[in-house]
């Protein structure tokens, strides 16, 4: 329990300001007029684009180099978002390894 809320923890590095699905700029440019619809339709996109693989990867692990292949079609048309979300992996892969190591 302890290490899983070193992870949840808002101070862990995982560079989770790089991947706020525009929320910052979208609130400069005045182009949400609802903060709670921009959050709830984040919410349900997450549910409907991520969740389904996170499942599959979860029931078999063999599966996990062709779900990453489908997760990956999801940023293709977005290079910022997909440079965005890696940075992210990358930042959260790296500490919270040393965690499960210990």
């Amino acid at each position: 329990m302890w290490r899983l809320l070193q992870i949840a923890d808002s101070a862990f590095p995982t560079g989770g300001f790089a991947h706020s699905f525009g929320l910052e700029a979208a609130m400069q440019a005045r182009e949400v007029p609802d903060l709670r619809r921009f959050l709830r339709d984040a919410i349900w996109q997450a549910g409907f684009g991520a969740l389904p693989l996170l499942r599959a990867g979860f029931e078999d692990p063999a599966a996990l180099p062709l779900l990453d292949a489908r997760a990956d079609a999801f940023l293709a048309g977005n290079q910022v978002a997909s440079r965005a979300s890696r940075t992210q992996g990358r930042a959260f892969f790296s500490p919270a390894g040393g965690f499960f190591r210990s």
